[in-house]
Parts: C-alpha cells; sequence; structure tokens
C-alpha cells in the first residue's frame, strides 16, 4: 500500500520549480492596480475593478481535471517530461508555490526538507501503514486528511561492513 513511497526518490519526477522567470505574479491573494476581465473556458467574463481582492485555492486549482488527468489520484509521473500536465494550460497550471515575483521562497527548502525526511525515516525505519488509506479533506486551503492515520514503524537493523 505504501509502495509508491518506496521508489528511489532520485527516480521520482518533481512538481515544477522556478516559475519566477515570468513577468506575471501569481499568489492566492492579490489585489489589482487597473481594471481588467477575465473569461473563463465556458466564454464567461468577468469584471474585476481596481482594488478588488482575486483569491484562488491551490487545493482547487490543482485538482482540475481539463489540465490534470485523474486528478485525485497520486501520480507523480503527471510531472515527467513527455506528459508534464503541470503545464498543459499554460506557465501556471500547477501553482502549490505561486509564481512570478511572489513565489515562495521557501520551495527549494521545502523539497529539501521532504527529500532529507524521508530518506531518514526510509533508511532507517520499516513502516506498515495500519488504518485504512485516509481521504482527503478538500475543505481547508491547505489540504489534509479526514481521521487518524496509524502507522507501525520498526527500527531497521543497523549493517556493518
Amino acid at each position: 500500500m505504501l509502495g509508491h513511497l518506496f521508489r528511489p526518490m532520485r527516480l521520482q519526477p518533481l512538481p515544477p520549480k522556478g516559475l519566477s522567470g515570468y513577468q506575471t505574479s501569481l499568489s492566492p491573494i492579490d489585489s489589482f492596480c487597473s481594471d481588467f476581465n477575465v473569461t473563463t473556458r465556458d466564454g464567461k467574463t468577468y469584471d474585476i475593478p481596481k482594488g478588488h481582492i482575486v483569491a484562488t485555492s491551490p487545493a482547487f486549482a490543482n485538482r482540475l481535471p481539463h489540465v490534470f488527468k485523474n486528478p485525485d489520484s497520486y501520480d507523480p509521473d503527471r510531472f515527467s517530461p513527455g506528459r508534464e500536465e503541470d503545464k498543459a494550460a499554460g506557465a501556471f497550471s500547477y501553482i502549490s508555490f505561486g509564481g512570478g515575483r511572489h513565489g515562495c521562497l521557501g520551495e527549494p527548502f521545502a523539497y529539501l526538507q521532504i527529500k532529507a525526511i524521508w530518506s531518514h525515516l526510509l533508511r532507517n525505519f520499516e513502516l506498515e501503514l495500519v488504518s485504512p488509506f485516509p481521504e482527503m479533506d478538500w475543505n481547508a486551503m491547505v489540504v489534509g486528511i479526514k481521521g487518524n492515520v496509524i502507522v507501525r514503524y520498526k527500527r531497521r537493523q543497523l549493517v556493518l561492513d
């Protein structure tokens, strides 16, 4: 059940990094200095007046079915060369860390931390999911899980050569 976690991390495609080359800004909440309009995929146009606040939810935007195939499934290969679903709808198809001038400065550090933590856990412990696989809770700005997740762990034997 946790097999996808045990693939070598260097083989895992990473979500895109470094959107900072784009001049457009994208932040979860932003206000604008001039009027503009937005046209949806369905052709409906909305006028956004100067000074109004516009917000987006990465939890929602990163699950759009016209951008990501099977958006509710764990699939790190969606970022692989050849698929690159994160670019399907333009530069800001994947917005977990924002983009443009307002991209998250902590993104490289977050990826480094995630790799270091999982590397330590997978090298030093055997992990077994005891509880049922958790359901996602999409109702918060930061996506979490519903209920508790119980994992049994056992320290691996130290092997000396």
